[in-house]
């Protein structure tokens, strides 16, 4: 397992978005007043996948990149793309790019002319210029990159909620001293970590192994609510490991 994964900063405790296919199905019907909830909340987790594949694929400036993205996930929204949606053809990564792909094909055909206002209102998606992904990458593995980047914030988001919950909290401030504070290429030690929390190093241990569990399951529930498929899974969940601390 490779290094530490830094959350976004300053990224507050939010809900997962239901992007579960169950919940993607259940809210196909456009008139349901969850509907738009669903999309927007999609949408501001999932933006930088959509954003970024679309500035690199199509070579596209911040702005333009931005106006695409807002316009993918209001025709998510205004056209009832869910509808057409199978769990039974992979995970709903692989949907979703491949709802991208055949919006940005429309857009180039009709030369830019895709409505991109109107609905647009009924998003609270707010883009700002993210960092640059890694370089030497493709444009298909950008978007997986970041997606899986979404996937491990939100599940460190939900350690940090259910160690909260359990009064774990102790347990988590370990965590996160020894692995996402800590700077990566001068890794903390058992002692030092352990004096700052106030702790034995073995008490220390215990911590970290607890956390590590919680993590290892929720990053598996998070999977498992994006894929339908066994092989999807196990791939994801093989993918992100790589992130997790070891």
């Amino acid at each position: 397992m490779s290094g530490k994964h830094h959350p976004t900063e300053g990224a507050g405790p939010t809900p997962f978005p239901e992007t579960n296919w169950s919940g993607i199905l259940a809210a196909r019907d456009p008139s349901s007043p969850e509907y738009v909830d669903r999309v927007n909340r999609l949408a501001r987790l999932y933006w930088r996948p959509v954003y970024w594949y679309i500035r690199l694929q199509w070579n596209k400036t911040h702005e333009e990149s931005k106006d695409l993205t807002q316009a993918f996930f209001v025709q998510l929204l205004e056209r009832d793309v869910f509808r057409h949606a199978d769990p039974q053809r992979g995970s709903f990564r692989v949907f979703l790019k491949a709802v991208l792909k055949h919006f940005l094909l429309v857009e180039k055909r009709a030369a830019g002319r895709i409505k991109r206002g109107g609905g647009q209102k009924a998003l609270s998606l707010d883009i700002e210029e993210p960092l640059a992904p890694a370089r030497g990458l493709t444009p298909d593995q950008t978007f997986d990159r970041e997606w899986s980047r979404a996937i491990m914030e939100e599940a460190y988001r939900r350690l940090e909620a259910e160690a909260k919950r359990d009064r774990h909290q102790e347990a988590h401030k370990a965590f996160r001293l020894y692995y996402l504070d800590a700077d990566a290429t001068a890794p903390p030690s058992y002692r030092d970590v352990a004096k700052k929390v106030g702790i034995t190093e073995f008490q220390l241990q215990n911590h970290l192994y607890l956390m590590r569990q919680t993590l290892k399951r929720i990053i598996r529930e998070l999977v498992t609510d994006s894929s339908r498929c066994t092989e999807d899974v196990e791939a994801e969940m093989r993918d992100l490991l790589l992130q997790e601390p070891p």
